[in-house]
């Protein structure tokens, strides 16, 4: 538990706007936010994350770790950087 001056601080919308903006980008400066810059913060963080594990996975060509990724479904489709359009399990060459 925490005193209620630290939770305040904590949870200070302009404290993660600045920190957004310091670990992502000024770009977004038009952006407010539905739910605030905490969630906002949090939601890009996982989506980083998320894409920079996808493409280790990619680059160390991985089967087993891909299958986390990849749903083998026909209505599941990839469009490589080349255009080509994949569905279901692809294979890495």
């Amino acid at each position: 538990m925490t005193n209620s001056s630290m939770r305040k601080a904590a949870n200070d919308d302009n404290a993660w706007k600045a920190l957004y903006h310091k670990d992502f980008t000024l770009e977004q400066d038009s952006v407010t936010p539905t739910n605030g810059w905490k969630a906002y913060y949090a939601a890009t963080r996982a989506i980083v994350n998320i894409n920079t594990e996808f493409f280790n996975i990619v680059r160390d060509k991985s089967l087993p770790a891909m299958s986390h990724f990849w749903l083998n479904a026909d209505y599941v489709k990839c469009i490589h950087a080349s255009g080509e359009l994949f569905s279901g399990i692809v294979g890495f060459n």
